[in-house]
């Protein structure tokens, strides 16, 4: 690979991954409170909008952080790091640039989840549970072995290369729409209208299996638990 497109990481590749951790860790920050809410809502089943069920998903908003924060730095590298390498690569190949941003977005989110995948297992066992992270990964290691960091990994390969590739896509699209001054580059806003739409988009695709996903995962090391995506999601349809 080297010597077809040169040394890797690009420079291209670089900032990317600079731009991925640092707008990682803001987003996370504001919005990981969020996320475990939604993981408990999901994992609970009959979650009703009472104030016993909305107490109990909103107590410790900010458990499973610490590798939530781990795998979003991390991914951050790894998929702008990847999409910033493959893009050019796919450009050059002759691929239409509607293609280009999907199928190098979907390619870095299933890379990211190749190597970071269990992150997110630990931190949605964590949230569904409120266990401790090092005792979730230890756990999870001794009654399952390795599998057991993986659980539910097919679901994450099909979700993270959706949505990404659907961000990327939303993404670049938006900003060749949004009006701009002749010659000139989107402002701070523009940016973040264009993100917003995209999160929008690529979140509503896959919100399905994000739910399964936290159905798959979410129980405790040793626990019963469903493994087929079919299943769970029939169910999820049936509630």
């Amino acid at each position: 690979v080297s010597a077809m497109y040169g040394p890797f990481p690009s420079r291209q590749a670089a900032v990317g991954g600079v731009s991925g951790v640092a707008s990682a860790s803001i987003a996370l920050v504001v919005c990981h409170p969020l996320d475990t809410i939604m993981v408990r809502i999901q994992y609970a089943k009959e979650f009703r909008w009472i104030r016993e069920d909305v107490l109990k998903v909103v107590r410790r908003p900010y458990a499973g952080i610490a590798p939530h924060m781990l795998f979003y730095c991390s991914n951050g590298v790894v998929r702008f790091g990847v999409y910033d390498a493959v893009r050019p690569r796919l450009a050059e190949a002759g691929v239409g640039r509607r293609a280009q941003t999907f199928l190098a977005g979907a390619l870095a989110g299933m890379s990211s989840t190749v190597v970071l995948h269990p992150f997110l297992v630990f931190k949605t066992v964590q949230q569904a549970n409120r266990i401790p992270a090092a005792e979730v990964a230890l756990e999870l290691r001794r009654r399952e072995g390795i599998r057991g960091w993986y659980r539910a990994a097919h679901v994450g390969l099909l979700r993270n290369a959706l949505q990404i590739g659907t961000y990327f896509a939303v993404y670049d699209e938006m900003k060749t729409r949004i009006p701009t001054p002749a010659g000139g580059a989107l402002g701070f806003a523009a940016n973040m209208v264009a993100g917003g739409v995209a999160g929008g988009v690529c979140w509503s695709a896959v919100m399905p299996l994000v739910a399964a996903f936290s159905r798959l995962a979410g129980p405790a090391p040793g626990e019963r638990r469903v493994t087929s995506m079919v299943t769970v999601m029939r169910a999820m349809y049936g509630e």
